[in-house]
């Protein structure tokens, strides 16, 4: 049985379960009944999201059995889920996704290997990727075998709403947790006096000391609701970012859901899914002038602005959807030999 751990059980999660279901899987889930927020978006409250994994893990663990594989959605989780099973004496087969691990400070960096190696090293522990450059620098940092990695693009879950692009623009819109290059983005809004632009960022992940530009309207950690609905009103989404790590993707992806023309900064990620000048314009990560260049390109072009949404829609639902998602998951546990844990309803 496949058995998945959530932090929380939204509703975008559940096409795992609807394509599953649909393969004959057996499978089930579990998630933070207590899961807060503010756990992840106030720095105090740090150690308390941790203290959370480990419920979360020894909870699945005492629900599962030695045959389940256990894929956490969240790689931390992954992490506590490794010694927690130590501990308790009760070994799993755990698939670990969405491995991000931006480089920090010396002394915390050191911390983190250490942390992450020992369980990392274990004969069934399995990570994901979401681009193959990745591998390489993952497995040097953390001294893991190359073998032990598998990419996995992260897919575009299909959102009714269609919101036309025939109307006036309304204003550029950026978001998302880590790795913004805020200091980029408003240098090029100071170039664009005349666009409005609608920022929502994570403040303890903000640390811009300079004046917001005035056309510029700055939200801190709104709810899920509010984030989308500012996607869905604007006219085209930015994603200027300060690091090649894997960052951006959930809002790439619903923006692509949402019919909306994407402007990145150019990494191995949105490498996958954006196709330069085609489905969206990808620029050089820190270049004041192009990401202030292609921003004036596309607000001025309503034919470019239905080119690109339209392109980034149909070839993400195409190459990266749910189905091929889980197709490729149950690809990669055949991949790591554990297959044979897999039982259908049937």
């Amino acid at each position: 049985m496949i058995c998945f751990l959530f932090d929380w059980k939204k509703e975008k999660n559940n096409y795992l379960e609807e394509e599953l279901s649909s393969s004959g899987i057996n499978y089930k889930s579990f998630d933070m009944p207590d899961y807060n927020m503010l756990d992840r978006t106030k720095k105090y409250r740090l150690f308390v999201l941790y203290y959370k994994y480990l419920k979360l893990a020894f909870r699945s663990l005492i629900q599962s059995d030695r045959d389940d594989i256990m894929i956490c959605v969240n790689f931390t989780s992954a992490i506590g889920l490794g010694y927690m099973s130590r501990l308790m004496g009760k070994p799993r087969t755990i698939i670990a996704l969405y491995m991000i691990a931006h480089q920090r400070p010396w002394p915390v960096e050191m911390i983190r290997r250490l942390l992450y190696r020992p369980v990392m090293r274990t004969k069934d522990f399995v990570i994901t990727v979401n681009a193959e450059e990745y591998i390489a620098e993952y497995s040097q940092r953390f001294q893991v075998q190359k073998q032990k990695f598998f990419v996995l693009h992260d897919p575009v879950q299909p959102i009714i709403t269609h919101n036309s692009l025939n109307g006036p623009n309304t204003y550029v819109f950026t978001g998302g947790e880590a790795k913004r290059d805020w200091d980029t983005l408003f240098k090029a809004c100071r170039n664009l006096p005349d666009i409005k632009f609608v920022c929502i960022a994570r403040e303890k992940y903000f640390g811009i000391k300079t004046d917001v530009p005035a056309n510029v309207e700055l939200l801190f950690d709104t709810d899920y609701r509010t984030f989308v609905d500012n996607m869905k009103a604007a006219s085209a989404i930015t994603l200027p970012l300060n690091s090649q790590s894997p960052a951006g993707l959930i809002v790439l992806l619903e923006s692509a859901a949402l019919y909306k023309p994407v402007i990145a900064t150019k990494t191995p990620s949105t490498q996958n899914y954006i196709k330069d000048g085609i489905s969206g314009f990808l620029v050089e990560q820190g270049s004041v002038e192009e990401l202030t260049e292609k921003i004036h390109i596309l607000w001025n072009n309503k034919d470019i602005q239905r080119s690109f949404s339209s392109n980034l829609h149909e070839d993400l639902m195409k190459n990266h959807s749910t189905k091929a998602y889980v197709s490729r998951l149950l690809t990669i546990i055949e991949q790591s030999g554990f297959s044979e844990l897999i039982k259908p309803n049937r």
